[in-house]
């Protein structure tokens, strides 16, 4: 049966989204005249000017083989977004026997994307086991507690152009 078969489940889920994707973006159309040799003759051309779309590195790629049959199989990758605001935008998947291809690709540049957490504006603060060791607590070093706080307060300061 065709809906019970995993990877056939898996492609149509991937090609509903796709299609989803596709409608929900709009390419930006333009319009032209071109005049030829006879004054009668006028020519519109439109051109579409697509997005450019930028790559997601794949690191890991997960395979799981079920058993039915015909033998369910399931490719699970990931990879790392290019920046903070990148959308998945398209999925390119080439399957020929055992040999399987997947290409993730992002969302244009968006040029009001900040270049980390800190040009957020949910976030408030920074912190994390690189500022504060355990060891510094435990031997009561507040002196370079609060001289590793401070400088990272600068970092913030700085990167939001305050102080």
């Amino acid at each position: 049966m065709f809906f019970g078969n995993r990877l056939h489940r898996f492609f149509l889920l991937i090609a509903i989204i796709l299609t989803a994707l596709s409608s929900a973006c709009s390419a930006i159309i333009t319009e032209r005249t071109i005049e030829t040799e006879s004054p009668l003759e006028e020519i519109q051309v439109r051109s579409v000017s697509e997005p450019v779309l930028r790559a997601i590195p794949v690191e890991t790629v997960g395979i799981q083989i079920g058993v039915g049959s015909p033998i369910p199989v399931e490719v699970v990758v990931s990879g790392t977004w290019p920046d903070l605001c990148a959308q998945l935008a398209q999925i390119n998947q080439q399957v020929d026997g055992s040999h399987i291809e997947v290409e993730l690709l992002a969302s244009p540049l968006d040029s009001s994307c900040p270049p980390d957490y800190l040009g957020l504006p949910m976030v408030h603060a920074c912190g994390g086991s690189w500022l504060v060791k355990k060891q510094l607590i435990a031997d009561g070093d507040f002196g370079e507690i609060e001289k590793r706080t401070a400088a990272a307060v600068r970092i913030v300061q700085q990167v939001r152009g305050v102080g």
